[in-house]
């Protein structure tokens, strides 16, 4: 008997390894299916909230939106190119300091961040469905438990 349950407790341990090996492959998995970093996801998001904060009027500078990027200038030049040409941005030069670029949300990109919005919401729905509502709680209170600890053990904020 005793033998046997030693045997059940060995099954049911998994190593700190292992954890670590199934927490990067659900980082990797989320990372990739949610669009990696983003850059287009998170450029139409941050000057949604922008817009929301300042109004129509007032476009995010493209130095303030490469700050809050943390990307170099090249690469917020390269992507909002591309964007500009996909008419989901619009550029404009101020007029009290021509050197100056703001950055406005078009209707296309309103309507593609909104796309977007709505496949992060089908598929949050998806990435959970085998779980059941006490299981998704429970992994809920197991990752904040790890994160508050981690954030206090290693110096970093768990916030995004």
């Amino acid at each position: 008997m005793e033998e046997e349950k030693q045997s059940t407790d060995t099954v049911n341990t998994i190593t700190n390894h292992e954890l670590l090996v199934l927490l990067e492959k659900s980082g990797h998995f989320l990372y990739h299916r949610r669009n990696g970093r983003g850059g287009q996801r998170r450029i139409l998001i941050l000057l949604d909230r922008w817009e929301n904060e300042h109004g129509n009027e007032e476009g995010m500078s493209q130095q303030k939106l490469q700050k809050r990027l943390g990307i170099r200038s090249g690469s917020i030049s390269e992507i909002l190119g591309k964007m500009e040409n996909s008419s989901l941005i619009r550029k404009a030069r101020l007029s009290s300091d021509h050197r100056k670029i703001c950055i406005f949300l078009t209707d296309e990109g309103r309507e593609k961040l909104e796309r977007m919005r709505e496949e992060c919401r089908r598929q949050e729905t998806l990435l959970f469905q085998r779980l059941t509502a006490e299981e998704q709680t429970e992994l809920g209170r197991i990752m904040e438990k790890l994160l508050t600890g981690w954030a206090e053990d290693f110096s970093f904020s768990n916030t995004l």
